[in-house]
């Protein structure tokens, strides 16, 4: 099913749908949807994927499965990532082959672009952030952050973390000045808010 101006243009395959100016245009595949204004215009040979919202997947030729983009701009250079979920305007942009990820919130994990089973969720969590294998929950949480393997919940929780790795930062300001110390544990309102390592 097509619906708009070039939309499905130069679609051979069945059971995809596309709403929107050039929505799904060149796809090559299967089972893909996409909803919005360019939305899903660079989904090449993958499938099972969904795009919804103006210009979502519209970059980086897709070929990878299985992902879900929610918002404005999601997943603009997307190409063959898999498996990651993204909801929230300008979340997961930047992203091209990092996999099984997931962010909700506005621009959250919107730098990252390899790497692969993060969780951030909260405005601008993991925004400018390249780590791998680190939990965000809070806005503003591990926003710059490029160790791998921290976990920060709370509001502005390791905020300023860079090339620190291995922490567990959970509260909110939580490790808030921590930029490259690694494995450290802080619990509570402020906790190591003062402490910079």
């Amino acid at each position: 099913v097509f619906v708009g101006h070039q939309a499905g243009v130069g679609n051979t395959f069945s059971n995809n749908v596309g709403i929107g100016h050039q929505a799904l245009f060149g796809c090559t595949n299967s089972y893909n949807t996409a909803l919005g204004w360019n939305a899903g215009r660079s989904i090449s040979s993958g499938t099972r994927n969904v795009a919804i919202g103006s210009a979502s997947m519209e970059n980086g030729g897709v070929s990878g499965d299985d992902n879900v983009g929610v918002g404005h701009y999601t997943f603009n250079g997307l190409s063959n990532g898999e498996q990651n979920t993204v909801i929230g305007n300008y979340a997961g942009d930047a992203l091209t082959s990092g996999g099984q990820n997931v962010a909700i919130g506005y621009k959250a994990l919107s730098a990252t672009t390899t790497q692969s089973n993060n969780v951030a969720i909260g405005r601008t969590a993991m925004q400018l952030s390249s780590s791998a294998n680190c939990v965000a929950i809070g806005n503003d949480a591990l926003e710059a952050a490029t160790g791998d393997n921290n976990v920060a919940i709370g509001v502005f929780a390791g905020r300023a973390v860079t090339s620190g790795g291995t922490n567990v930062l959970m509260g909110a300001y939580a490790g808030y000045n921590i930029t490259t110390g690694s494995m450290n544990t802080a619990i509570g309102y402020d906790a190591f808010q003062a402490v910079t390592i």
